[in-house]
């Protein structure tokens, strides 16, 4: 699923790099359902990704963070993964408070 989420950013990023000024605005970003039926298109049509019509909320908004850490990685690479992510991950937040 990995591959997906990689070729689908890629493609979306083509002409358009410029989204997002920084992974902070891109974690603060909502993607909106017609992100989210966009990248579902892409997985059913050229992987024969299905099934998303099931998930449940949960399941739903992982999708959206794995999107966003993409996005971040492919933009700025791992210090942007490390931004997004630590607006979620409450094991990655604790950390960095016992660390500072």
């Amino acid at each position: 699923m990995d591959q997906v989420f990689s070729a689908y950013v890629f493609k979306s990023l083509q002409g358009n790099r410029n989204r997002w000024n920084s992974a902070q605005a891109l974690s603060a970003y909502s993607f909106t359902k017609q992100d989210i039926n966009s990248f579902t298109g892409f997985a059913k049509t050229l992987y024969r990704v299905d099934g998303f019509q099931y998930l449940n909320s949960h399941q739903k908004e992982r999708i959206k963070q794995r999107l966003k850490q993409e996005f971040a990685r492919q933009l700025w690479e791992e210090m942007g993964v490390y931004t997004v992510t630590s607006t979620y991950d409450f094991e990655l937040q604790k950390a960095l408070t016992i660390l500072h």
